[in-house]
């Protein structure tokens, strides 16, 4: 089992405590992002060989590292690789066949996935998996929180399941680098048995190592006797740093969709990507089919309920695997804290305008009766007392609203000042 008391990663002087914590978090996540492992596999083959200069084979890829949003050299992750630490935590975290049985019953028991997913999130926060390890443990499961994590890993890239969501965010882009006038339709994953784009239902699918892929014309005609308007291939991954300050986190696809079959028609290619969001309609055609629309509900709890394993998961493979004192040094955490201050704020301010809503509701059945009261009234002093009270509840309403607006209004002005502030600092370290 990894020992989360002693993280004895050998360090040379020249790296720093962030260097080292950065190039952990950019090797964590190449193991969820299949996108940037894939570029990164293109980089290393483009630097193989005696040819090209070994510093120059370094400027290259610390490019590559820092255009996908990590401040960290390759020299840094290299060195990593090559510490007996991380071949110890490569082993100690694999998965076996108990953290295999656990994942799948944690997503059959929606009671013990709370309760797992309270368990790691302090595990994440206080640098411990004791309570966790503790649970696997009673539960008869011979193996620990991390080896669990690696298991969710290993299943999404067998059953599509695992990717379940509306992926509405999509982008469609020709052979020439330009966006289609098609239209862009949403990708919709649900259970192991449905996949859609747009309104159109996708037949005869495949899922195989992460990857998606769909004839044209499916080969068992019997059983699916229609056609798919497209081919495709589209590979699901996971983003838990992102490129810019404010960018997304959470799952994603990248790949291709083919319309035409070559022969009868010509074939034309296009690029389509995506990522979680609401699906609307394009080029008046439904967003989704018909038979799916009543369980969007349903989708989209599952996806929250996968999603907060992935997210929750990563976390605690970093700040358990190296320790919180190197990881809180990164920038990936630093962001990560920022974007869970502004849920919670907009949590806050949701939670806020719902009470507001409750009081103005309550403040205008109020109003009703004593308006009914001033008209059933014959005594003008009666009316105009009654009157006078409806001015004072008018009154608070509007100095409450007023209040609650100067309220948000702040809030937005120090995150804006933070990021700023965050900016600038940045900008002195990277010089």
């Amino acid at each position: 089992m990894v020992d989360t008391k002693q993280n004895d990663i050998e360090t040379d002087n020249q790296f720093s405590d962030k260097d080292i914590g950065t190039a952990y978090v950019f090797l964590n996540e190449l193991k969820i992002n299949n996108q940037l492992r894939d570029e990164w596999n293109k980089a290393l083959e483009l630097t193989n060989g005696d040819k090209i200069k070994a510093d120059k084979k370094v400027e290259y890829l610390d490019n590559f590292i820092a255009n996908n949003g990590f401040d960290v050299g390759a020299e840094v992750v290299l060195h990593v690789l090559k510490t007996p630490w991380w071949e110890r935590y490569k082993k100690d975290s694999a998965s076996n066949q108990a953290s295999d049985r656990f994942v799948q019953m944690i997503l059959q028991d929606p009671k013990l996935f709370r309760n797992w997913s309270k368990i790691i999130a302090k595990g994440a926060v206080d640098g411990s998996l004791d309570d966790a390890n503790k649970l696997l443990q009673t539960l008869g499961y011979k193996c620990n929180a991390m080896q669990v994590q690696n298991s969710f890993t290993k299943m999404r890239k067998h059953n599509v399941a695992y990717w379940t969501g509306i992926y509405g965010r999509t982008r469609l882009v020709d052979s020439a680098g330009q966006e289609t006038k098609k239209g862009t339709p949403s990708l919709i994953v649900y259970g192991q048995e449905h996949v859609s784009i747009g309104p159109d239902k996708i037949f005869d699918f495949s899922y195989k190592n992460g990857t998606l892929s769909w004839p044209l014309v499916p080969e068992d005609d019997e059983k699916y006797p229609f056609p798919n308007p497209h081919s495709g291939s589209i590979t699901f991954s996971q983003i838990s740093n992102p490129k810019k300050e404010n960018g997304y986190v959470g799952p994603c696809f990248f790949g291709l969709l083919v319309f035409g079959d070559g022969a009868n028609e010509e074939q034309q290619a296009y690029s389509y990507s995506g990522q979680i969001g609401d699906a609307v309609p394009n080029n008046n055609r439904p967003a989704m089919p018909h038979s799916i629309q009543a369980k969007k509900p349903l989708i989209e709890n599952m996806m929250h309920y996968i999603g907060g394993i992935v997210t929750v998961g990563f976390g605690l493979m970093l700040v358990v695997g190296v320790g919180q004192a190197i990881v809180s040094k990164t920038s990936w955490y630093q962001k990560r804290e920022r974007r869970l201050k502004r849920e919670s704020e907009e949590l806050d301010k949701q939670e806020r305008k719902e009470l507001n809503k409750e009081f103005e509701t309550k403040q205008e059945k109020i109003i009703d009766s004593l308006q009914e009261e001033v008209d059933s009234s014959g005594s003008p002093k009666d009316r105009q007392a009654i009157e006078e009270h409806i001015e004072e509840i008018k009154t608070q309403q509007e100095e409450q609203e007023n209040e609650q607006e100067k309220q948000d209004t702040a809030n937005d002005e120090n995150n804006s000042t933070e990021e700023e502030s965050w900016g600038d600092s940045l900008e002195e370290v990277v010089g």
